[in-house]
């Protein structure tokens, strides 16, 4: 597919997304459903009112105290620090934030359709398989209202379709120049991962260390058998890990701790156990373990301190050793794939418009477990093929 039919197809989505965010919030929200309305074309209980004031607050500041007011990160929030350089620079509403909006959701679809086209040639297939992103009421929120995922959603395509590209360049000789551009896009991806939420790019980083030395392990298995050279070996795995070391500056700033002191639990309190108490394991590097311990800590932080917060699961669990952490996994992962489940499609949400959510959410969960249904019966008929 040329640039020009992909520029064809992103501005074809991002008139689509800019006219429907402006009938959602100019109609549908004021006229249409008026007691889910927060006012300013925002959806009544959502994140985006907080990004919103803050913005309006930080704009103000600097038009009284000039530019060096600025931050990006006010009250941590990336979402109202941008909000505020466009309401500073047009008027403070969320409308004008739309046309930003709608430009990372329509490039966020066309990384989407790039990443799809390379595992089918079928040009109509894939252009059928993004809309779901596209159409989904769900996927309304992202370029409707002030929200993270437009950024966090977009980087994790880019970083994922510069992964297939410099793999695909391992595999083929003389392609420096895709080699290239796959590690631009990663590190482009893990940017504006990092724009919104620092920590993901230490997940992010976490799933390069394994998917490096996986290749790292193949790379010299290739060398072994002679399927390559030992100077291109050792230049794949300079490339694989120079991504891992570029990533790095970008983990700062996300939730990173060290180590508690190893207390036992008897000599503490129940109170500073769910708090503190960790036990270490043996087998892996502190360095590695720190990282399972950050999540558990953040974990535990927002499971107490939000306690109204709707969108928690699982508040009955705490991790206080990576064997807890790596129990959870395959629950999570089931919460990745599944949920929300047929059980919650029906009942009350948080609020009205959280209510009417989950009753969407059971149509489009219908069509993601077909979707995973076909998407199995594709590897499995890819494999009988080979």
């Amino acid at each position: 597919m040329n640039n020009l039919s992909l520029l064809k197809i992103w501005l074809m989505f991002f008139v689509f997304v800019l006219a429907l965010a402006i009938f959602v919030q100019f109609i549908l929200l004021p006229h249409v459903f008026p007691s889910f309305h927060a006012g300013d074309g925002l959806l009544k209980g959502g994140d985006w009112i907080y990004f919103h004031h803050l913005a309006v607050d930080l704009s103000q500041k600097i038009k009284s105290e000039g530019w060096s007011a600025w931050e990006l990160r006010p009250e941590g929030q990336t979402p109202a620090g941008i909000a505020a350089v466009i309401y500073t620079l047009t008027v403070p509403k969320p409308w004008t934030l739309i046309p930003l909006n709608a430009a990372l959701h329509a490039t966020a679809v066309i990384v989407l359709l790039l990443i799809i086209l390379q595992f089918i040639n079928d040009r109509k297939i894939a252009f059928i398989a993004i809309l779901p992103f596209v159409f989904f009421p769900s996927a309304m929120t992202w370029y409707t209202q002030i929200h993270k995922d437009g950024y966090f959603i977009l980087g994790n395509f880019l970083l994922i379709y510069g992964w297939l590209l410099f793999i695909q360049t391992l595999k083929e000789n003389n392609k420096w120049q895709q080699t290239f551009k796959g590690i631009l896009l990663i590190e482009l991806g893990a940017f504006f991962v990092w724009l919104v939420r620092p920590y993901g790019v230490q997940m992010l980083q976490g799933l390069t260390l394994i998917v490096n030395i996986i290749i790292s392990f193949i790379l010299f298995f290739y060398f072994v058998k002679r399927k390559i050279y030992f100077n291109q070996m050792i230049i794949a795995i300079l490339l694989c890990w120079s991504v891992f070391s570029i990533m790095t500056p970008l983990t700062k700033g996300g939730i990173i701790y060290d180590f508690p002191s190893m207390i036992s639990s008897e000599s503490i309190s129940e109170k500073d156990q769910d708090n503190k108490f960790w036990k270490k394991s043996d087998w892996i590097p502190d360095s590695i373990e720190s990282k399972f311990y950050s999540i558990a800590l953040v974990r535990e932080r927002y499971r107490k301190g939000y306690p109204e917060a709707g969108s928690k699961i699982y508040t009955n669990i705490s991790f206080h050793s990576l064997n807890d952490v790596l129990k959870f996994i395959p629950k999570a992962l089931g919460i990745v794939l599944f949920a929300p489940f047929p059980n919650d499609w029906l009942k009350e949400g948080t609020a009205e418009w959280n209510t009417m959510m989950r009753k969407i959410s059971g149509f489009e969960m219908v069509v993601v477990y077909i979707s995973l249904f076909t998407f199995i019966f594709f590897l499995f008929n890819n494999w009988r093929n080979t």
